[in-house]
């Protein structure tokens, strides 16, 4: 099971946006070199455990695609924050700064993903 939450906003992430490689090295260089995957296997393990390989799937195609990768990517880090009781950032920005900092949002929100809920661990952090 997840861990629990707090019912009050903690109004910051885990780890800072330039912080990629606090929580876990491995997690960081995989968003950097493999962000169609990290951000499929991201989108999968929030939604459900029976369907993570199509959703894996799913995620992972659509990061490929230019411009709706940024649309999907922001939709996926407002439900992040959302989860994380963070301040949910306006899409535009979450679109426009996404085109160049994919790999540090990625890094940061799989970090917050693992500090949130915990369970199902995702690849590169160690149990």
């Amino acid at each position: 099971g997840g861990r629990a939450r707090t019912d009050t906003m903690s109004n910051e992430y885990e780890q800072e946006l330039y912080d990629c490689c606090r929580q876990s090295r491995t997690s960081a260089v995989l968003s950097f070199i493999a962000c169609p995957c990290m951000f499929g296997e991201l989108y999968a393990r929030r939604r459900s455990e029976g369907k993570c390989l199509a959703h894996w799937i799913v995620g992972t195609l659509m990061s490929f695609v230019p411009l709706i990768n940024c649309f999907f990517y922001a939709k996926e880090r407002q439900g992040v924050q959302a989860d994380g009781r963070i301040p949910v950032q306006e899409m535009r920005y979450i679109f426009c700064t996404s085109c160049c900092l994919f790999g540090c949002y990625l890094a940061q929100d799989r970090a917050q993903y693992m500090k949130d809920m915990g369970e199902p661990r995702l690849i590169g952090f160690p149990k």
